[in-house]
């Protein structure tokens, strides 16, 4: 998932120039009309602020949402938004009713439904938080005989159904963050697993004393695209050179890499949920 960046030599620029023709032909076969209409692409998005969310006024923001529109215009698409719970999201790219979801990856639900790209603009870090009377996670097997808090609708790239298949850790769920970290509060659950960007706009908006985070894993974001468009394809390769050209005019941050089973960080982390593999 390397994107390929000035200074690298000969076979890298080569590999911009192709992707660039690519993106360009592939592009104009894909909507653009002889007038020159932009294609449009219907963008589903979920409530994971700072990342992406709903605002009050209704309408689409944060921070994967800002590149998501930068990088289109530079690709030369117009985005229709459309908010949706993380489930439908899921469905709709898997029957096509959305073009794109700029989201998360390695999500085994979206494997034979969406192709991602290999830019990822933002990490985010899981990790599972704790009152201080508890001691912080040094292994995947400390919660063993734990009650593990979880947010209704999030797979947690796999490791939801791996908790729910262990018999010895008991699952809570709730829907919102806040909920869950009341529950952590009143004691009716002893670890909540979380990422941090979420957990850090709540706790900003309502602060807990005592109230502690071990890094569980990475995940990383990118732009999903529903297989059931034929020219997924080619609008993941516009994206890419879009990209790429903004981060050669220093408009767009350096993309991370996703690292692959490297990225689980807590010793133990379940190898098993590391080989449901990459979209």
């Amino acid at each position: 998932m390397t994107l390929a960046k000035p200074g690298h030599g000969r076979l890298a620029w080569l590999w911009v120039v192709r992707v660039w023709m690519l993106a360009m032909l592939l592009t104009l076969a894909s909507g653009v009309s002889a007038e020159g209409e932009r294609p449009l692409l219907r963008v589903g998005y979920v409530d994971f602020p700072p990342i992406e969310y709903q605002d009050a006024d209704g309408q689409p923001r944060g921070l994967l949402t800002d590149l998501t529109r930068k990088v289109a215009e530079e690709a030369g698409f117009d985005l229709q938004f459309l908010h949706l719970p993380v489930s439908r999201t899921y469905h709709f790219l898997d029957s096509g009713e959305i073009d794109m979801w700029p989201g998360l990856t390695r999500i085994p639900r979206l494997k034979e439904a969406a192709i991602a790209s290999r830019i990822s603009g933002f990490r985010v870090p899981l990790r599972a938080w704790h009152m201080e009377h508890l001691p912080p996670l040094e292994h995947f097997e400390d919660l063993s005989g734990r009650t593990v808090i979880l947010i209704t609708g999030y797979t947690y790239g796999g490791l939801r159904s791996y908790l729910y298949s262990r018999d010895d850790i008991r699952v809570a769920e709730t829907p919102t963050h806040r909920s869950a970290i009341e529950m952590l509060q009143r004691g009716r659950g002893d670890y909540l697993l979380n990422y941090e960007q979420p957990m850090v706009i709540t706790l900003q908006e309502h602060p807990v004393d005592g109230l502690q985070g071990t890094l569980v894993r990475y995940r990383y974001t990118a732009w999903l695209f529903s297989r059931q468009h034929p020219d997924s394809e080619a609008r993941i390769a516009a994206f890419e050179a879009a990209y790429q050209r903004l981060l050669e005019a220093g408009e767009v941050p350096e993309p991370y890499v996703d690292e692959g089973p490297a990225q689980a960080i807590l010793p133990g982390f379940p190898q098993s949920v590391l080989d449901l593999g990459d979209l």
